[in-house]
């Protein structure tokens, strides 16, 4: 339409200039309505630009809380993330708007979208998706925890538009992920379950959508992940503890570490199942101090509060102390642990050292 516009104001134009001569007023008239016209091209291309604005501005994303998006050019709003350096978000809906339900359901599929530059890029549905993360060349993944209230989850993996580029589906419910930046690598860490599958930790290459390995992580469930391509490590993230490593094989490389923050920071399980490792990897014959250092763990052990209430777990903690006398010939003392251990709880199964002491000695 703006052409068309400035093509009569064209014309107009043209022709005040042949009238110039012969009729000077007929020529004015002439510029005035030539003026007038690409007055009015340029007004319609200025609302036009508007328009546009106005539209792009109404379909910015919208952000509701720290953690919930809107996206309006999609009718969609969800928890989201961000890539490392934000040039990407992710936004996941575990809900069905058709129904008005989130969370556990049996149908009703749940959404979700990648936005770069305030635009929706790609978008999609899933049963129920949660734990997204997005990597800083738009990879990214989420783990569908799936209708119905089976134990089992998925991960899925997809590429900046919106290909599927993983799909794993596990016998275990999902607990968390995570996503190296260079979108390369994916983490899972898998919930309980009676499964081969239970409590496993899972990482996939995404860029041949293999699963590289599948273990219970020495350190237990973290809390959140560091990669390191370049070392080729996966950091643990346990915010009681600290950080712990893994090889890009499975390989746990910090068990000295852990184990000494566990004896620092732990509680009274954490401290015994330390002394309990330690204990049994002393197949040989046990120096005294190397003793001394196991009944000072299992000291601070049953000396916190949490521990004071179950009885089971002193009278185990009592026997593996009534063990590492014995085990260095203290045999007066063992036999006073054991005994201490069987009044707590009758099961704990000390009897028979008991009477093999005593009839020893």
């Amino acid at each position: 339409m703006r052409i068309v516009i400035y093509l009569f104001s064209a014309v107009f134009l043209l022709a005040a200039i042949g009238e110039a001569a012969d009729s000077p007023i007929t020529a004015l008239s002439y510029i005035v309505f030539g003026a007038g016209l690409i007055w009015l091209g340029r007004k319609q291309g200025t609302m036009k630009r508007s328009s546009i604005s106005s539209k792009a501005e109404e379909n910015k994303p919208i952000k509701i809380t720290d953690s919930i998006l809107e996206l309006p050019s999609i009718g969609m709003s969800g928890t989201y993330v961000e890539s490392p350096d934000g040039e990407y978000i992710l936004v996941w809906s575990d809900s069905d708007p058709v129904a008005g339900v989130g969370g556990y359901r049996q149908s009703g599929h749940g959404s979700y979208a990648l936005v770069h530059n305030n635009a929706v890029i790609c978008h999609g549905k899933l049963q129920r998706p949660n734990d997204g993360k997005v990597a800083k060349d738009g990879t990214f993944i989420l783990a569908d925890w799936c209708f119905g209230d089976a134990l089992k989850s998925r991960i899925f993996g997809f590429s900046v538009d919106g290909q599927e580029i993983l799909r794993h589906e596990f016998s275990a419910n999902a607990f968390n992920t995570g996503i190296c930046e260079t979108g390369k690598y994916a983490i899972i860490q898998l919930a309980n379950s009676p499964s081969e599958d239970g409590g496993c930790l899972a990482l996939f290459d995404l860029w041949s959508g293999k699963l590289l390995w599948k273990k219970i992580p020495e350190t237990g469930w973290a809390n959140s992940y560091r990669f390191d391509d370049t070392r080729r490590k996966i950091g643990l993230i346990y915010d009681k503890f600290g950080v712990y490593e893994y090889s890009y094989e499975g390989v746990f490389e910090d068990e000295e570490q852990w184990d000494q923050d566990r004896i620092k920071y732990g509680t009274s399980h954490d401290l015994l199942a330390v002394c309990k490792k330690k204990f049994e990897a002393c197949t040989g014959q046990m120096s005294m101090d190397y003793a001394k250092g196991l009944l000072e763990i299992i000291e601070r052990a049953v000396a916190k509060k949490e521990i004071q209430s179950d009885l089971k777990t002193m009278a185990r903690a009592l026997r593996m102390a009534g063990e590492i006398h014995e085990k260095i010939g203290e045999l007066n003392l063992a036999v006073e642990k054991y005994q201490s251990a069987i009044k707590l709880d009758p099961k704990v199964g000390v009897k028979r050292k008991i009477q093999r002491l005593k009839s020893d000695h």
